[in-house]
């Protein structure tokens, strides 16, 4: 196990209290969005040198991006804002948008929660998960290559786009979802991701002007910064709820289990997670450990036998 320096202790636990600090990433396509939920946040810009636009509030922690149009540069993006600011599961990616609408009856331009996403190249579905109070619809969203438009012969190489409105009154159309999906994944659980989308037209792109994006963005204002008002007090309670909890500083033992488990970045993510729950939760993990290392199940051979060691774990705590 690696051994510790007082300084390097003292370090841990300056960096420890600045994690506590969770934040909110809230991701959108292009300016316009962003511009309401600046007037709406009350957010300054951050002169930051890189290549994307950063709106932050420092009280509520919470940073805008602008990310870019479509699904690539969408998870581009999200996978470089998570690396360089260090996301991990204590914090929340919100990506926040217009998208347009397939419906057969008809539509407002009201927000929707996406609970369902469809990648039509590939036919992937992803299923987030709703944990928070919300006043919003709920909706399944497909996201393409292109923008939507009621040419249907644009859309006859991608027959998971038929298969989705098979049946379907209402389903959201957009660029961007799954990309930051998947690209958020891969730092933060299902249950801190949230896919908000704004109903912009029904295949008619062309009428969406940036004063009209304003205006549909504004006339839900009220709801959409309650909502986000609710996450920062989640978040708020969450981090003083870890605080007290000595146990977080020994991230040396820690550390020797995620690497005794062989466990990839997602693994290592969900593991500290799952500690952290059980210290808020006052289930005592510690002696489950402890017979896993008597009984030689850890340090596993390799990562297939730690996924299973996981697995099992996670069983036996929840």
């Amino acid at each position: 196990m690696k051994k510790y320096s007082d300084y390097d202790m003292d370090l841990q636990l300056d960096n420890r209290k600045v994690r506590l600090l969770r934040v909110i990433y809230i991701f959108t396509a292009i300016y316009p969005e962003a511009k309401a939920l600046i007037s709406l946040l009350d957010l300054k810009k951050e002169c930051v040198n890189g290549k994307y636009q950063q709106y932050i509030d420092d009280k509520k922690h919470i940073r805008l991006i602008i990310m870019g149009v479509g699904s690539m540069a969408a998870a581009i993006s999200v996978s470089h804002i998570c690396t360089k600011y260090n996301i991990n599961n204590q914090d929340m990616i919100i990506h926040i948008g217009t998208c347009g609408i397939f419906s057969t009856n008809n539509y407002q331009n009201n927000f929707y929660i996406c609970n369902k996403i469809v990648q039509a190249e590939t036919g992937k579905t992803f299923y987030p998960d709703i944990l928070y109070r919300h006043d919003f619809l709920e909706s399944a969203i497909l996201t393409l290559p292109m923008l939507y438009t009621k040419d249907k012969e644009k859309f006859d190489k991608y027959p998971n786009i038929a298969d989705c409105m098979i049946n379907a009154k209402n389903i959201l159309i957009d660029m961007e979802a799954s990309g930051v999906y998947q690209a958020a994944i891969q730092y933060v659980g299902t249950e801190r991701i949230i896919i908000l989308k704004v109903v912009s037209d029904n295949g008619e792109p062309q009428k969406v002007t940036p004063e009209f994006i304003h205006t549909i963005f504004m006339e839900n204002g009220k709801a959409l910064v309650q909502f986000l008002e609710l996450l920062c007090r989640q978040q708020k309670i969450e981090s003083e709820e870890l605080s007290k909890f000595p146990s977080f500083t020994q991230m040396d033992w820690i550390d020797k289990v995620c690497d005794d488990m062989h466990c990839s970045e997602t693994m290592r993510n969900k593991l500290k997670h799952l500690f952290h729950y059980m210290d808020i939760t006052g289930i005592d993990y510690h002696k489950k450990i402890e017979d896993m290392y008597l009984d030689k199940r850890l340090p596993c051979k390799d990562k297939r036998e730690g996924k299973k060691c996981y697995e099992q774990l996670e069983m036996e705590l929840l």
